[in-house]
């Protein structure tokens, strides 16, 4: 702390004055990026007339003949900037210095393509030798900028910073504090034949000397410091971060934290070149940056080695100086910020630093698949005061949890440097944030008089949680200017959360609590208690910008000024006299239930201003003051109207009344009359006994009150919604409804109203013993049966019946029967049919519109969840629905705000309960249209599970329940349980477990299809169609024939695929260790243009096949022919081959590639004569708890013909088991063209030893794990005949010198004869292994 404030002092008065109330970062990513939406105003593109780039936004966009002029800005103080640009490269610096001086801060640079330069150069000195230099690039995000290409030795970085010669100047000082740098690329990336070569200068940050790259002949005296700086995604040559070259002073790193950096030299095996991915330092003074007083507190998942010095004999020595991150991390008034590390034992001091040190991995930055997993954090604060500055959320799964109200309390520190007003906001980069804060007391302080408007908790975006906390100030007689909550957010909950002793100036129309415009709010069991000033204030601005509260409390608040505990604004325009139904469904809505004002003093408690919106009071309970009151606006005939239906016992009891409504023998003869004028609500309700006959009363509004309709039948009480008002037939605010014994009959209409029954911003609507038709039944539907926005839907022993439904991408129009919208709580549905609904789009996309489409088209479906806390469907039948995804149910999320099972009573039971239900016949109209297989991938027929779950937490979800509909049953977008995973759970008759392929097959679906007899035609088909179980594989077995497959997919089931053998004439399920293939043949078609066999946490088998990728055309394929993927994946090769049409054409990606954490089994099969450019044949992740085997398997004749690799290419992680057994490799390659290389690389393997939490020089700061001493890896009974490399004939070991130590390699009984290290006729003199070379990473010979 004493560090950060000694950096950041001194550029404290500059930036507050420079930055002022703009935040331009933030309210960028608060727009969620929509920059080409005319949104912002772009400044003009002529550089020459603009002298000072400051407070301004550029979009440069390159003209067809590319003239356009690209300026640099000789700047050396710019503040509050964007940047970025469309349509080709830039060859000249953005910024450039020439004095040795500059100041960037809060700049937002993006999306810009760099050759032969940099984006940033600072270089010089000033005129006076005496002059300190300052360089300060402060509070700036840099992300998506590809540093494309560049001649060897002229660097292109992000920032370049060259250190002159200390005889110029008298001191420097380089900060870069609390900056971002994301998704970083370096290289062309798009280019196969792109090389790097050890004079390569890629870099996010480079520092070095002044005549860079000659020889240092200068003495530089700089001070570098990069503090509380977040690298994610980012790459270059020798480093993936930060790059230092030559002695250029002393570099302190702190806090600062590294997420898949990556050094692409470490990744292509540059000849000659060290690399670091976090961090590399070349010179001769390298190694003396490498100590714990010069970095400190920061993180890294990166891979090793992360640091790297040029001087040192072992690369990753000191990677023990940037540790892993931990999942968990404990904050204690005992702790330390310099020493501790965040456990039990060892805790932290701040909260600040606690979450500085969080993994701020971004799943939409991932690059690879194995790292797509989510990665929570839990941050632990013990008992105690912590006064901190502000703490920047940069994880986006993330707890802070402390020991109870009053028990654990943080306090904001007055005296920080930045926002000092403000204890906890998201990092602007975290849109997709999700956090939970339990159990802690915020306290707020102010200075004397009071400053600034940022309050004590800030959340413009991602979906936040806040229960059991308290807020309170430290000083209560003094008038705060700030409030102590601000929400931006629609989604926002708050539990359990108690706001107490709190003054407000009532000058400054400050709040407690604030929603500003564009946010909602959902309260529950929250308490307002002794606050002076306004408590609540909400502007609700937007459609689903709802305020919510449901059983609050405000106690004992006074306003004398402002005159109400409760101010609500609607500044959205609706026109409720002349569109009342379009304004109903489109307004922000405001309820309360049982909600309790007591002892408090003003005007009123509640008070609507501006203009009219839907709001909803039940069963709440007011004081002595005026309850509510409203703004002029609400004078007039609609206002009346809304306040008439939009109370439901309020303070007095209202009496449970019954109503007779017929058409003779009673006064009552309408609905509309009966509910006239009615109060009840809550614990008391209003029932009306219906009497037989057609009702077509519509429009009702049944607001907030509480209304039962009980029908005589559903034949003989009908009601119905009439088809030229075009209007709902009831709308529930906060209110509810119950509907018994019943017909219900829907008017069709082109026009939307919301759906027959309509609920929205709180409270239930229930159905029994309905019957819902629609009435034209030739007339397509434009709205919803039940449109929902939130509350909760019961329905009980009810049927839909035939419906149809528009549904449309362009202009979007999305209905169903039942549809949930985000802030929707509890569906249930039992006893009850739904069939023949018919959703599916209007229009449909075709195949080349899918292809172009970036993200996965809605779906449809009977039943739409966009957002629900809990789903039950129990004892229903789902029958002949049709939809484009799915026929019947579709879930896009599930608690998505969610409530903590701590305060949630069903907390054990599951939030998706499918039990005993029947799904028949139900179609996704996309597997029918679509022909291309790899573009229906995502669709289920029954239903499709969009939002984010585990295998077991489905598993579970489902009892007893069955389908007759057409496989795959169950989808998802989510790659690992697409194409039926879960199909098996709803056995039926009609899901195959075994299918035939034939050349003479075809692919279509009928009683006998993929049986023996009536064969398929494409593997790839089968595969869609052919369902496994949790205990049994699917199986496919291939006749003979070349089959060509676009794309073969296995997504979390199991697959078997079986070919002929030599010596039949069809497959057979019996096989030999003599048995041979030959005679089925998977190879790629003419449109594949991915992977072709593909395994997303699945289980494959392949048996008696020959794998081949056709490249008889030279094009570059772009693919690989296996890749299994996921930590779950699995897959078994057995009497397989390994083959390309051209033997003498070469590929441009891995012919198998299994990833980090899967399994592999390959037994009796060869890989003879495939060729490869750049990449082995085999890539081989073996994780920490992966198995590998390799069993009398034969390598021959495979060459690399300008290696990165060798032909296998082996990262073994620690702990995993890795074996080769009874192989043989001859006559394979991997040289350097004309043998100029001394790369470590082998003709046969290359074993890559890589840093996991099981080698025994991995520092994780906390307790070592125990490692089985069998988990090893095993090479026997191999022989090794006549291969070639570089620096080692047949096998290469490269690693750490510790790594290496570790002896878990082990030779036994192998055979090597003719191996050849070529690297002796270029370089005799180098060290080498004509069979096997240990390579040490860095070692200088």
């Amino acid at each position: 702390m004493i560090l950060r404030l000694v950096i950041l002092v001194a550029t404290y008065i500059i930036a507050t004055k420079a930055l002022g109330n703009c935040d331009l970062s933030r309210k960028i990513y608060r727009q969620k990026h929509q920059m080409n939406t005319g949104s912002t105003t772009w400044n003009n593109e002529d550089f020459v007339s603009i002298s000072d780039p400051s407070n301004k936004n550029f979009r440069f966009t390159y003209d067809e003949g590319l003239t356009s002029t690209i300026g640099t800005f000789i700047q050396t103080n710019v503040v509050n900037c964007e940047y970025f640009e469309v349509g080709s490269t830039r060859t000249q610096p953005l910024f450039e210095s020439t004095d040795g001086t500059m100041n960037l801060m809060n700049v937002y640079l993006h999306d810009v393509i760099l050759e032969d330069c940099s984006l940033i150069i600072i270089t010089g000195y000033s005129v006076s030798s005496s002059a300190d230099l300052k360089v300060d690039i402060l509070l700036s995000h840099f992300e998506r900028i590809s540093l494309h290409n560049t001649p060897d030795y002229v660097p292109c970085c992000v920032i370049l910073i060259k250190v002159p010669d200390m005889l110029n100047y008298n001191s420097q000082n380089i900060s870069i504090p609390v900056c971002i740098f994301n998704s970083i690329t370096a290289g062309k990336t798009e280019d196969p034949e792109f090389h790097m070569t050890a004079a390569s200068d890629y870099a996010p940050i480079m520092i070095t000397y002044d005549d860079y790259p000659e020889p240092q002949t200068s003495k530089c005296n700089s001070n570098v410091t990069i503090l509380e700086t977040i690298f994610i995604s980012t790459h270059g040559s020798h480093t993936g971060a930060i790059d230092i070259r030559g002695s250029i002073g002393q570099v302190n790193i702190q806090g600062s934290v590294f997420s898949k950096t990556v050094a692409d030299d470490g990744v292509r095996f540059t000849t000659g070149a060290s690399y670091g991915n976090v961090m590399y330092v070349g010179g001769n003074e390298s190694i003396q940056n490498m100590a714990s007083e010069f970095i400190r507190q920061s993180r890294s998942d990166s891979d090793t080695p992360r640091l790297t010095a040029e001087e040192s004999p072992d690369l990753g020595i000191f990677d023990y100086l940037i540790p892993d991150f931990q999942q968990t991390l404990v904050v204690s008034k005992s702790g330390s910020d310099s020493t501790g590390i965040g456990t039990e034992q060892s805790p932290l001091l701040s909260v600040d630093t606690a979450f500085s040190l969080c993994n701020p991995k971004k799943l939409a930055l991932v690059e690879k698949l194995v790292d797509m997993e989510e990665y929570p954090i839990n941050v632990i604060v013990k008992a105690g005061l912590y006064v901190e500055a502000i703490i920047e959320i940069i994880s986006e799964r993330i707890t802070l949890k402390g020991e109870g109200i009053d028990v654990t309390k943080i306090r904001n520190d007055i005296y920080a440097f930045q926002n000092p007003t403000t204890i906890i906001q998201l990092k602007q980069d975290n849109i997709e944030c999700q956090m939970e804060i339990m159990d802690i007391t915020f306290e707020q302080d102010c200075f004397t008089p009071p400053i600034g408007d940022q309050p004590l908790l800030v959340i413009d975006y991602g979906l936040i949680n806040l229960q059991r906390c308290s807020f309170t100030q430290v000083d209560s007689t003094r008038y705060h200017l700030s409030p102590y909550f601000r929400n931006n957010v629609k989604e926002t909950i708050l539990s359990n959360v108690i706001f107490t002793n709190g003054n407000f100036s009532s000058d400054n129309s400050v709040s407690a609590v604030e929603v500003v415009s564009g946010g909602g709010l959902r309260l529950e069991r929250c308490q307002f208690i002794n606050i002076s000033g306004q408590s609540l204030k909400a502007d609700l601005s937007e459609t689903f910008s709802d305020l919510i509260l449901r059983d609050c409390k405000f106690l004992q608040c006074k306003n004398t000024i402002a005159g109400f505990t409760v101010l609500v604004t609607n500044s959205a325009t609706a026109d409720f006299a002349n569109q009342k139904i379009q304004s109903i469904l489109k307004s922000p809505i405001s309820t309360f239930t049982r909600c309790e004002f007591t002892g408090n003093t003003g005007d009123c408690d509640v008070k609507f201003q501006g203009n009219l919106m839907i709001i909803g009071f039940v069963q709440c309970k007011f004081g002595s003051i005026a309850n509510i009151t409203y703004s002029n606006e609400w004078a007039n005939q609609q206002g009346d109207e809304i306040k008439s239906y939009s109370f439901g016992e309020q303070s007095t009891y209202s009496q449970n009344e019954t109503i007779v409504v017929s058409t003779a023998g009673t006064s009552i003869r309408s609905i509309t009359q009966a509910i006239d004028q009615k109060t009840q609500g809550g614990q008391s309700q209003l029932t009306l006994q219906i009497g037989s006959g057609t009702w077509e009363d519509d429009g009702l509004m049944i607001g907030a009150r509480s209304i039962s309709f009980e029908g005589s039948g559903i034949n003989e009480t009908l009601l119905m919604n009439k088809i030229t008002t075009r209007i709902w037939l009831a709308c529930v605010i906060g209110g509810r409804l119950n509907i018994r014994n019943s017909g219900l009959r829907q008017a069709s209409a082109q026009e939307y109203y919301g759906g027959m029954l309509i609920l929205r911003g709180d409270g239930t609507i229930e159905l029994s013993t309905v019957v819902i038709r629609q009435r034209e039944q030739s007339l397509n539907q434009s709205s919803n049966t039940i449109y929902t926005t939130s509350g909760d839907i019961n329905i009980t022993n009810c049927s839909f019946e035939r419906a149809s439904f528009i549904n449309r991408l362009s202009p979007p129009s999305y209905s169903a029967a039942i549809y949930c919208e985000d802030k929707f709580g509890s569906l249930s549905v039992v006893q009850t049919n739904i069939s023949q609904q018919y959703t599916s789009l209007i229009n449909p996309p075709t195949g080349d519109d899918l292809r172009l489409q970036n993200n996965i088209e809605y779906g449809s479906g009977c039943i739409v969840i966009l957002n629900a806390q809990n789903l039950k469907f129990q004892e229903c039948n789902f029958i002949q629905n049709q939809g484009w995804r799915t026929g019947v149910v579709n879930i896009q999320q599930m608690r998505k705000s969610w409530i903590s099972p701590e305060i949630d009573p069903d907390s054990n039971s599951p939030k998706l309960s499918i039990k005993q239900c029947k799904f028949e016949d139900n179609y996704a109209i996309k597997e029918r249209t679509i022909q291309d297989i790899t573009l229906k991938r995502y669709i289920g027929n029954d239903m499709i599970l969009d939002h984010q779950y585990t295998k077991n937490s489905i598993i579970q979800s489902f009892d007893s329940s069955s389908s007759s509909s057409p496989v795959p049953k169950v989808g998802s977008q989510h790659k690992q349980f697409a194409v039926g995973v879960f199909d098996y759970i709803l056995f039926t008759r009609r899901t195959a477990d075994i299918s035939y392929a034939s050349l003479n097959g075809k692919d279509q679906l009928t009683g006998t299809s993929g049986n023996y007899s009536d064969p398929l035609r494409t593997i790839e088909y089968a595969a869609f169609y052919t369902t496994s179980s949790q205990l049994r594989q699917s199986q496919i077995y291939v006749f003979p024939g070349v089959f060509n497959e676009k794309q073969i997919f296995v997504g979390g089931h199991s697959l078997q695929i079986t070919g002929t053998k030599v010596g039949s004439i069809e497959p057979t399920s019996v096989q030999s260790q003599s048995d041979k293939p030959g005679l089925s043949i998977i190879q790629n078609s003419e449109q594949t243009d991915d992977d072709l066999i593909q395994v997303f946490n699945g289980i494959l088998t392949l048996q008696l096949l020959i794998i081949r990728i056709d490249n008889s055309d030279d094009l570059s394929k772009l693919f690989s022919a296996i890749v299994i993927h996921g930590q779950l994946a699995s897959a078994t090769i057995d009497y397989c081959d390994f083959r390309t049409t051209n033997s003498k054409g070469f590929l441009d990606r891995d012919f198998l590639m299994l990833d980090k954490g899967g399994n592999l089994t390959m037994r009796f099969s060869q890989a003879v004569k495939i060729f490869e450019n750049y990449r082995p044949v085999l890539c081989i992740d073996v994780s920490e708890k992966s198995n590998f085997l390799l069993q009398q398997c034969n390598i021959t004749s495979c060459e690399i013909y300008d290696p990165t690799s060798s032909v296998i290419h082996l990262l073994y992680y620690t702990g995993g088991t890795a074996t080769i057994d009874q192989c043989q490799f001859r006559y394979n390659t991997a040289v350097t063209p004309e043998y100029i290389g001394n790369r470590p690389i082998a003709g046969s393997i290359l074993i890559q030893l890589c840093e996991s939490y099981l080698s025994t020089s991995y520092r994780p700061e906390s307790q070592q794990q125990q490692l089985n001493s069998t988990r090893v890896l095993t090479i026997r009974d191999c022989r090794f005949d006549s291969n070639i490399g570089d620096c080692g004939g047949s096998v290469v070991v490269s690693g750490t010198r510790s790594l290496l130590s570790e002896e878990r390699i082990i030779f036994t009984r192998c055979q090597f004869e003719n191996n050849v290290a070529s690297s002796y006729y270029m370089y005799p003199d180098d060290p080498r292994g004509n069979d096997i070379y240990f390579y040490v990473w860095g070692m200088h010979y």
